[in-house]
Parts: C-alpha cells; structure tokens; sequence
C-alpha cells in the first residue's frame, strides 16, 4: 500500500517546513526495507517515470539488492553510484551472478559531480539522502543529469550511527538547488521524498512529419549549433538498396518515434520489414519495437502519450499507447487513408479525394467531404487542399479549397487558370499568417481569407534535392533557398531570401558559402536554418557554420530539431568520414572540473610491485592483428591440424534485455584474443571484462572488470596488461593475477553518454593501446568535430607517466585503431613523430584504413558500408575488406568484384588472393560464392589461416582453413558452431585461438 502527499508551489511555501520536518520524523523511526520488498520497491520507484524502459541511477547503494531490482531484467540501464569503496567488488559479483553485467554497472563517486551528460536520466534514486547531502552540491548535480520530466525519488536510510538531515537544512539546500515543488511518497511504510524537473519553455517538439499540422518546417526550440553527442543508437547503416531506412520521424517532449525500413537475410533472399519503433528522447534508450506494414509517414503523428500510424497495410489508422506500443483504439473512419493531422483533438485524414474529420478521443465521425483530395495542411481553424485535373484538351489544372476544421463546409475553392504563371505540378507546402504556399515551377502564394493569388517568385535550385517545396515560414517572412548568388571575390555561392509573405517582396538575403543540397526537406529554427549535410545558417548573423562530425540523413526523415537536441538519422552516404546512427546532438558547452582533472591518474595495489614477464617479446601474439605494426602474421608456419582442443564460454547471452541493442555497435560479444607465454586474454566487451584463459585447458586464470565497453584485445608487455575502455580510462594490469598497477582516464572529464544501450564516456579509448619502442600510445574521442576533437596520448608503460598530449588540429576525421611506422604512429589518416607526437609526413608503408577504420565491421551485415571504397584496407598498392602481410606477401579478401557506388549493392564473386612482395613468391586468386565473409585472417610463413564463412550465405559453413599461401591450396578445415567475430583468429604457440559470437573460445591445434 502507498499513500502520497502532493504539494503544489503555492503550498509548498508555506507548509515545507512542517511537512519536511514530518518526512525527516517518519524516516528516522524506520529501518531499513526488507531484502524481500526490494523488487516490489524498485517497481514503485519506476513506476513514477510511467514508461516500461529508461536509464536510472542509483546513489548510494549498500549492496546489489535495489540496484539489480530497478533494471527490471534488463529493461532499464542502472548505474550505481557509492561512496563506500569496500561494498564495490561484492555488488559487482552479485550483478554478474544475475547475468545483468552490462546492464547494471556500479562503480566508486566521491558524489561531487555526476558523471553524466546534462538531461539524461529518466529516475534517480538516492536511498540516503542524509549521507549523499553531506558535502558537495549533490542536488544541484541531480537537477542537472535529470532529463526534463525525470524524476528523482530521495529516501532517508542513514547508515547506522550517521544523523539524518534536518528539516530546516534540506529546506535550505532544496532551495538552493532551485526545486520548487516537491511531493513526499510512503512506499512501502518509507518516506520518499520526490520532485519532477520541469521541461525548459525554450524546448520543443516535432509531432508531424513537417513540425505540425501547418507543414512548416519550423522548430521554436532554441537548440544552438552541435558541437557533441548525448546520445547514439544503431544501426548505423541502412540495408538492401536504399540510402536510407528512415522514411520518417515524430518526436515528443518523451519519446523518437520513426518507422525502420529493414532487409532480413533469409536463406539465400532478403526480405523487407518495416519497424515501428519508440525511444527515449533524451538518452536514445529502446522503449518498444513493432512490426508495422506501411512507411507512409505523412501519417505518423506523435501527440502526448498517443501515436497515430496505420499499421496494417491498407488497414485503420490506430491510436497506439506511446508507453508501450499497444493499441488503443482503432478508427473505422479512417480505413486505407493516404495522410492524416492532429489539431486540438481532432483528427483530419484523407483517402484519395475524400477528407474526413474524426474525433481522436472517440473515433465519431464529425464530417467528411468528397472532391476535396490532394495534400492537406491546417491552420487558424482551416483545412486546405489542392486537386488536379485536366480540361478536355488535356492541359492540366488545379483547384485549391479551404474548408472550415470544425464544421467541414467548404469556404472557397478556386483555380490557377487565371494566374500569369500556369504551373504544370502544384503541391501545398505550407500554411503561415494567413498565407497559403504552394510548389509548382517556382514557389506561389494565395491568400487563405479568399483564395486570391498573391504572387509568384522564381529562382535556381540548388543542385542534388533542391526543390521549390523546400520553403520555410521564420521571422515572419518566407524564405527561399537561392542557388545564384555571387560570394565574396567572386566565390559561388547560395542564399536563403526572405520574401514578405503578402507581397512576395525581398526584405532579406542572407548569402553564404555554396552547399551541396541533400534529399530531404530544409528544417529551421527561429534562429538558424538547418540545410546542406548539417550547415547552420544564422538568421541574427547571418554566419555559415558546419557541424562536421555528422551529417544529416537521407529522404524525409533529414534532420529534427527538437528538445534542446538536433536528431539525426542512419544513411548511406559516403561524402566524408563521420558518425554514423541515430543520434541526439548536444549545444552544450564542455564542462572542465580542477577537482575530476587532480584524480585522472589512480595507482592501483600493484603499483610499484615488479612483474614477471611472459617470454620474449617478439613471441606470442601480443597485440591486437599480432604485432604493432598489425600485419597479422608470424614468424613460423603455425599449426599442423586443426583439431578442436577445447571450448570455453565467457559470457552468456541474454538476449531479452535491452542489451539487443549492443549488436549495432562495431565489434562483437567477445574481442579477439591476445596470447603471451600459456596465457590467453580476450575481453567480453558488453560486459566488461577481460578474462585471461589458460592456453592449455581454457579454464580462467583471472578476470577484470572495467567501467565500460572494451572494444579491443589488451596489449601484453613486459609483464603488463594494457587495456582502453569506452569508459575513457586506461588500464595497466599485471598480467599474471590482473591486479591494477594504474589506470588514467584520457578523457578530459568524467562525463557518460549512452551509446547502444550503455553509458560511455564522452570521449571513449578507440582501439586499445598500442606499445612501440618501449612507450604506450592511445586516443579517446569520437570525431575531430564532436566535444573538443580526439586526444592522444604516449605513456611510460610501468608508471602510466604521460610522456606526451596532443590534440591534433590537422585531424579531421575518426579515431581508429594505432598502427606503427618507421618512427611514426598512424591513426586513421593522420601520422605523428612517435617520440613527440608533432605531425609528421614521410613515405610509409603502413597498413592502411578507410573511411570507417580498421576495427569497423559494419560490411558483414550492411554491404552497403562498402560503397565507395568506405571499408577498403590498403597496403602496399593492394586492397580489400581484410588484409595480412609479412616481408614476402600480401594476402587479401574482397567481398565481392562488383560493388554498386549508389546504392551498395554487391554482385559477382567474393575474391581471397595472395600477392608476392619477392620474386617467385607465388600469386593466386580463388574466387568464392556471394555472400563468403572472411572475419579473420592470419599469415603464418607460408601459410594462410582464414575463418569465416565460405561457401555463400550458407549459415552453417563457418569454420577455419589453412591455404598454402603460394598457390592456394587447401591443407586444412575445422568446422565451427556458430559465427565468429571480426578479426576473429590470433596464432600462437601452435595452436589457433577463435573468438565466436556466442560468447565462446575455441582453440585449434594438433592434439
């Protein structure tokens, strides 16, 4: 039983005092809740936030009982937060004995600053309150991560012999933290006090395809240029033959909803599904999924907690639960509509030439009217329309009508035969201030009153989308997107013209730099205009800026601004290397704490202690693709068989939480392994820990935990572990027992996102760490263009001293996996002094990477990735989708001979080919089916180990083989029990060690 207390603002005044005092009494007198309530509070707790999946944060945790209970079995994301440093180690066993690793993650705060982007958590669930509060402005940081609407649940539980708060204390810092209305719950016979962060007014929403029923295009959400990332969700890349799988987007103060086109691989066939699916708005979170038929987003519609979309091909137009995706009412009067609007609770749809005007609340028909088809938009209690015909001597004409919203009966039509200029297609673009404008051959307005026409405006169209429906209503003026236009010296250039409404008079140009248009609709705000790839042009300025680190998507869905954020969506192009997904793009300024930045470097128990080294180090396979200069080969010819010497599994899958979501990230369940003396690592990267393996048996020596994602193998030198994590910490371990010597965090503060389903930090470790010529070298950061660019750093291995820093101005693009040169490190396409790390060119015949990078594996379920040379590795005048060297030859795979630059469509047979750096060395080419993925390859002297899957898209041949790497022939095959990861196989001491996507090792050798 629960009862509450709510307390409005005007009361609060004057009853906070007596009603704080009476909470602080209440809590004071009880104990702690019962081991045995917890799930039942940990579902009250949520069900305060009203949706069925969130992220929630949890501050001071005793044990793992609350904090695994408010994941609700993965259906949230729950981060744990204590003071207390001893109760980590036990919660997290306790977390993993639940399978909710990853899910669930716990880690130590001094609670001075929350380790969160702004607006982020859906729920906050603080169980000491008095313990939390004790120094440091804790409320003021709640208020910030909250997302606005979220909801902070604080209860008084002090530890034993700890003083609870008392009530003119919490009074003051309540006030000081700004929250003005408060409520006092009592769940479970706790006092919890409660506040909701209210939504900021200069944030707002998207609820029809083009904004609202007007169809202006116009946000009134005060969002700024992006300069970063609060949030990415996949996948990344559309599918089949499409640039883009996002049709459409409606977004609410709660929740993105969009209709996924996908492609399903089917035996050998692809076959199409169409997805509705919900998001959090403000973490990206998966709310709900369902299958839908139709991607007609001229009818989706987002309004409060209701969705209006047809779901059934040629069926009703629903009214779906935005909580849960359910349907709610189903209206007959709307069966195979082709567009619909909401406005002030009525919904207008029409069917072909029929518009009906329906009551969204009970589905009763309020009128209808026929000969009145084309394209609708609304507003100032009309409904426009436009018709098309022909007169008998097959010219074409239009009408265009207004009908009254509540009663339906008509207000005027009339006809374009009278105009100067006779348009040949005419579409209704959009309604603002008593003006009607339409697209036809240039741009024509009509006043709504009466229908007259008003003007005509011709110009050029910008070049690749441009079109004359790609008009805006801002300022009170119509704007235009000029091609001609003559730039500073002569430059070409482009510009917005502003036309006075009823005149069609120029009363504002804004010129700047020539853009290269995208297919989809310009948006705006009342500030910028959002256009090009993601150029913001300044109303107030007048300035021409370029967010660079993404880019807008294709076809309707383009970009949303909405909620503070800027939306933007999956496509296929490859105009210059970017982020890729669905993702939330931030304005906010970077925060920098003097207090985080004093505790970046942590020593750890080993530290200082010596270690003991695992052989020589130019044996074993030490580092990810085997050496730092990632050849993937070895000295000596591996294995004489391929016998299956023992299995192991590290992770079990569970595929029920929201953790599907980590599919869409680059890489997969496990890492590739790392081999040094009898001791084999590979990191589980989902849930964070690196295990090291016996080599012999498989059975587990020891296993870390990190505070993130690892997205590759460690580095093993000297008796050292090294590993980077998403969290943006670097790990040094000692690699016989995995105590920690150190760690650093690269990132320049200690602030998550979410990122397929899991906290980040802002500036993630990329690639590992790379050790050459006796110093450690790693990145953080996610583009160049994205939260203050990418950071590199060299460090002395044993102290984790920071030998060097360097921000690159010259770097432009992604971070990517650390590649060793003659004297010089690689990342991506930007080379430095390995001593200094200053910019440095010189000839070099460094592996290379594309556009997507060398730990990228997005080709192998989105062909599409490989259009335009995106995923083409490159050494040595050759390339392919997977290459291995040494001093004698280059041995490649490509994923098909032919690939369309358009629209990515592969054909022709796969290729895996050998090329001689020596005279006599042997060349050969095998050809194999469509649909052959090699996911790992090793080049072992003369001979060439590949896994991966051979023959086509038959699902059951994944396996290894070994090729005589000088003419191709087959020596070896081990059959494999499931898929395998990217970059799959490591080689060392005889035997052939294979990381799989069901969370298992194999080894391989002569028994």
């Amino acid at each position: 039983m629960t009862a509450r207390s709510i307390v409005s603002r005007a009361a609060f005044m004057t009853r906070r005092s007596r009603l704080l005092a009476s909470f602080l009494i209440v809590v004071a007198a009880q104990a702690a809740c019962p081991a045995a309530e917890e799930t039942q509070l940990a579902a009250r707790l949520l069900g305060e936030i009203g949706e069925n999946a969130g992220f929630c944060v949890h501050l001071g945790f005793r044990d793992s009982k609350l904090t695994v209970a408010l994941s609700q079995d993965g259906a949230f994301l729950v981060h744990g937060l204590s003071r207390r440093r001893e109760t980590i180690s036990g919660v997290r066993e306790s977390i993993r004995a639940s399978g909710l690793a990853g899910a669930v993650t716990v880690e130590h705060s001094q609670l001075k600053r929350l380790p969160y982007s702004e607006n982020l958590v859906d729920l906050l669930v603080a169980e000491d309150l008095s313990g939390q509060l004790a120094d440091g402005p804790l409320l003021n940081e709640i208020v910030r991560v909250l997302r606005p609407g979220g909801i902070a649940m604080l209860g008084q539980r002090p530890a034993r012999g700890e003083p609870a708060l008392t009530a003119a204390g919490l009074q003051k810092r309540l006030a000081r933290a700004g929250i003005k209305q408060v409520e006092v719950d009592k769940i479970h016979g706790l006092a919890w006090l409660k506040f909701r962060k209210p939504r900021q007014a200069k944030m707002d929403q998207w609820t029809h395809r083009r904004y609202d029923a007007s169809s202006n295009p116009v946000s009134r959400d005060t969002v700024d240029i992006p300069n970063g990332v609060r949030w990415v969700a996949g996948p990344k890349w559309p599918t089949g033959n499409r640039k883009s799988s996002v049709p459409g987007v409606v977004v609410s103060d709660k929740r993105l909803v969009y209709i996924f086109e996908d492609e399903l691989t089917i035996g050998n066939d692809l076959k199409k599904k169409k997805t509705l699916v919900a998001r959090d708005a403000f973490n990206g979170l998966l709310l709900w999924k369902r299958t839908t038929s139709q991607a007609n987003t001229a009818i989706l519609i987002h309004v409060g907690d209701r969705i209006f979309n047809v779901i059934k091909k040629g069926g009703p137009l629903v009214a779906l639960d935005g909580r849960t995706g359910n349907v709610l009412k189903t209206y007959k009067h709307a069966v195979g509509i082709n567009e619909a609007f909401y406005h002030k609770g009525l919904l207008v749809v029409r069917k072909r030439k029929e518009i009906r005007c329906i009551d969204a609340a009970t589905g009763e028909l309020k009128w209808q009217k026929k000969r009145a088809g084309g394209n609708l938009v609304s507003g100032d209690g009309n409904v426009f329309f436009v018709t098309a015909g022909r007169k008998s001597d097959g010219q074409k004409v239009f009408q265009i009508g207004c009908l009254d919203l509540a009663t339906g009966s008509e207000r005027w039509r009339t006809g374009t035969q009278l105009w100067k200029s006779k348009p040949t297609a005419l579409e209704l673009v959009l309604y603002q201030q008593g003006t009607l404008l339409l697209a036809g051959n240039g741009s024509h307005a009509v006043s709504a009153k009466d229908g007259r026409h008003l003007w005509s405006y011709d110009y050029k169209l910008i070049g690749h989308g441009g079109s004359f429906s790609k008009v805006v209503f801002s300022n009170d003026l119509l704007w235009v997107h000029n091609a001609e236009s003559i730039g500073p010296a002569g430059t070409s250039a482009n510009a917005w013209e502003g036309l006075d409404p009823r005149t069609g008079k120029l009363r504002n140009r804004i010129a700047h730099g020539a853009i290269k248009h995208r297919c989809f609709f310009d948006v705006a705000t009342e500030r910028f205009f959002l256009c090009g790839s993601m150029d913001f042009v300044s109303v107030e300025t007048k300035a021409h800026t370029r967010f660079t680190a993404a880019r807008n998507s294709c076809r309707t869905a383009g970009v949303v601004p909405a909620n503070g954020m800027v939306y933007t969506f999956p496509h296929g192009c490859a105009c210059y290397p970017l982020l890729r997904g669905f993702m939330g793009l931030t304005s906010n300024p970077l925060r920098f704490d003097p207090v985080d930045q004093a505790s970046r470097f942590q020593k750890g128990k080993a530290f200082g202690e010596p270690t003991r080294s695992s052989g020589k180090q130019d044996g074993g396979w030490r580092t990810h693709r085997g050496d730092p200069r990632r050849s993937g080969s070895i000295d000596g010819r591996g294995p004489g068989q391929l016998k299956l010497l023992w299995k192991q599994a590290l992770v079990t899958l569970n595929d029920g939480v929201t953790t599907a979501e980590w599919d869409h990230k680059n890489g997969g369940r496990l890492t590739s392994s790392v081999v040094a003396g009898e001791t084999v690592f590979v990191a589980s990267s989902d849930t964070h820990e690196l295990f090291a393996l016996n080599a012999q048996t498989g059975k587990p020596r020891w296993r870390f935990a990190a505070g993130g994602r690892i997205d590759c193998a460690p580095t093993i030198f000297d008796g050292l572990c090294l590993l980077g994590s998403r969290d943006g910490w670097v790990y040094c371990l000692r690699a016989d027992d995995g105590e920690l010597l150190w760690r650093f965090r690269g990132s320049p503060t200690d602030e998550r996102i979410v990122a397929y389903g899991q906290l980040e930090s802002k500036w993630p470790v990329v690639g590992g760490v790379l050790v050459n010529a006796g110093l450690a070298y790693f990145s953080v950061g996610r583009h160049a263009g994205a939260d203050g660019g990418v950071h590199v750093y060299a460090a002395q291995p044993r102290t984790g001293k920071i030998v060097w820093h360097n921000r690159p101005k010259e770097f432009a693009t992604l971070p990517d996996l650390l590649v060793a040169g003659d004297g010089a490190v690689h990342m991506a396409d930007w080379e430095f002094d390995a001593r200094t790390g200053k910019d440095k060119s010189s000839p070099s015949t460094a592996l290379r990477s594309a556009r997507l990078g060398l730990l990228d594996d997005a080709w192998y379920k989105r062909p599409l990735a490989m259009r335009k040379n995106l995923q083409q590795w490159a050494h040595r005048g050759e390339n392919g989708q997977l290459l291995v060297f040494n001093k004698d030859r280059i041995c490649g795979f490509r994923g098909a001979s032919t690939l369309s630059g358009g629209n990515g469509n592969i054909s022709g047979n796969a290729l895996l080919y050998t090329k001689p750096l020596q005279k006599g060395g042997g060349e050969w080419a095998s050809n194999l089916l469509i649909g052959s993925q090699i996911k790992g390859m090793v080049l072992a002297d003369d001979r060439l180990f590949v896994a991966g899957r051979l023959h086509g898209y038959d699902s059951r041949s994944h396996g290894v083989w070994a090729i005589n790497a000088i003419d191709g022939k087959l020596l070896l095959q081990q059959k494999l029990p499931a898929s395998l990861i990217h970059e799959c196989l490591s080689i060392a001491g005889g035997r052939v060690f294979v990381s799989m996507q069901n969370g298992e090792v194999a080894c391989l050798g002569e028994p």
